[in-house]
């Protein structure tokens, strides 16, 4: 008879973030040769949510299909392949699956160690809402077991969800409509993360039915209640699905686990809990935007605290106050004779922003407009008179908590002037060109320049046009010597504030011989 060693690593508390598991010690291997009959060694090991109440797990499960597919789709040789498999299968909830990993050399330690990875890299943070922490906060136990030679191990996961299949279809176009419903689109990131907060503080109370589903971000967003791991998975994915940096901490509050949720402001990570804010008496502040110091009854698990997280989600030092940055005003460029555009930095805790403009250097600066949304950065400003100079400057304000307004940003001057004409389509005719041109708005008329050679001077003729109101103009300029290559421009001129003319650059040149 073959002889067997089973290795049992049960009770392993997997180390989130790439971390590799800690296991109970292996038995050591008999030396022998390569043997390619999967019974010869086998092996199990555990996975337990940190969140978990161990008297809630199924730690039955249903056993997969016997064998591997032969056709090699479901054999990977990297962790990348494989990860990417499992995450299909754990994505669609599936609660019992089995692939082929081959290598060289494989024990029971090594491949505990690849498991490791693998789930790692497959519950790693990506765009999607429902991908990432979502993902790995929504399993509550998983059991591996595998069998393996020095080249080939099979590996089957059985895993139990907090949530199923059905529900989580659900939740991909209930959580796009809640995002939609919040109408975040041109909001800073600040204003995103309040506006999730509230809605998840007024619509979700706390509440567990004593089974995996009060778990789930589905019974938070579709039931209206759930315990801290629901808040905090549909927090998550609602601010994914903003296009806001989030991420889950697991750890624990008055000596039991909780979970909770980090996000990116500008440059810093800052502490939320939605669990503690959500109270009867409506929404509260006490546990929103928090630095570690001001986050109290928070205590996070070690793999939350290591340097590699902290390099990765930077903590502010101070909590959020409401405070709003200086936008930088970039740019005010003419856009026509009437027109121009400005151009400034966006602000992350911005709720909009104040633009002035002068009419002068030493004129008092007024308000234009107010912009209202963080994630604006430009503005195209009309009605004013060609040639005179302008000056602007931007200001951001928040009234996230209270009325907050920034300093000024730097000033910008700028002359509106025509717009640049089009590149003219010339037609040559006897002893004449036909030019032709796409108007701009806001012009009073058009020169023509026309230059050629003749011997050794350069001959430039000058023709001055009428604006009309058509969407084009063309002219007919005689009395050309014949066969002489002329280079063809035209420009735009306004009528300025001070009863000159205020010009447009030069359209790109256009060659064409007189017949």
């Amino acid at each position: 008879m073959k002889k067997r060693i089973l290795a049992l690593l049960l009770s392993c508390v997997m180390v989130f973030g790439g971390n590799t598991a800690a296991a109970a010690e292996i038995p050591q291997q008999d030396e022998k040769e390569n043997i390619g009959d999967y019974e010869e060694c086998e092996g199990e090991a555990e996975w337990v949510s940190p969140l978990a109440d161990r008297s809630q797990l199924v730690l039955s499960r249903k056993e997969p299909e016997e064998g591997v597919p032969s056709t090699g789709v479901n054999s990977y040789s990297t962790v990348t392949s494989a990860a990417k498999y499992v995450k299909k299968q754990m994505l669609a909830r599936n609660e019992s699956f089995t692939y082929e990993y081959t290598g060289s050399n494989l024990n029971s330690a090594n491949i505990q160690q690849t498991i490791n990875k693998v789930f790692d890299k497959a519950c790693t943070v990506t765009s999607s809402p429902v991908e990432g922490d979502y993902l790995r906060f929504h399993l509550t136990y998983i059991k591996w077991s595998f069998r393996y030679t020095s080249t080939r191990a099979e590996i089957t996961w059985s895993i139990q969800y907090a949530s199923d299949a059905a529900r989580e279809q659900t939740m991909k176009s209930r959580i796009q409509s809640a995002v939609a419903g919040l109408n975040l689109t041109y909001d800073s990131d600040v204003v995103k993360v309040k506006k999730i907060h509230d809605y998840i503080c007024k619509n979700v109370a706390y509440y567990s039915d004593g089974t995996w589903n009060s778990h789930s971000a589905y019974s938070a967003l579709v039931e209206g209640r759930a315990v801290c791991q629901g808040y905090a998975t549909l927090f998550y994915a609602m601010c994914k699905q903003a296009g806001v940096s989030v991420r889950c901490v697991s750890g624990s509050s008055n000596g039991q686990s909780h979970l909770w949720n980090i996000v990116k402001i500008e440059q810093s990570w800052y502490n939320l809990d939605t669990t503690w804010d959500s109270v009867k008496s409506g929404v509260s502040y006490n546990y929103f935007l928090k630095s570690e110091k001001d986050f109290k009854g928070h205590v996070r698990d070690m793999e939350y605290t290591t340097v590699d997280f902290h390099s990765q989600c930077p903590m502010s030092s101070v909590s959020y106050s409401g405070a709003v940055g200086t936008p930088v005003l970039k740019s005010a460029v003419s856009t026509g004779s009437t027109k121009v555009k400005l151009s400034w930095s966006r602000v992350g805790t911005a709720e909009g922003y104040y633009i002035y403009y002068a009419a002068g250097q030493n004129e008092k600066y007024k308000r234009l407009k107010t912009v209202r949304g963080g994630a604006y950065n430009s503005l195209n400003v009309s009605g004013l008179v060609p040639g005179r100079t302008y000056y602007f400057k931007v200001r951001a304000y928040s009234n996230v908590f209270g009325d907050c307004v920034s300093g000024d940003s730097g000033v910008k001057s700028v002359r509106p002037r025509p717009e640049r004409v089009g590149k003219p389509t010339v037609t040559a005719q006897s002893k004449a060109l036909k030019v032709k041109w796409k108007t701009v708005e806001g012009a009073k008329g058009y020169d023509i320049v026309i230059t050629y050679k003749r011997g050794e001077d350069t001959i430039k003729k000058k023709v001055t046009v009428r604006a009309s109101s058509k969407k084009s103009q063309s002219k007919k300029v005689k009395n050309l010597p014949k066969g002489a290559v002329c280079k063809v421009k035209v420009r735009a001129f306004a009528a300025g504030a001070n009863g000159g003319s205020v010009y447009g650059n030069y359209s790109q040149t256009r060659k064409k011989p007189v017949k």
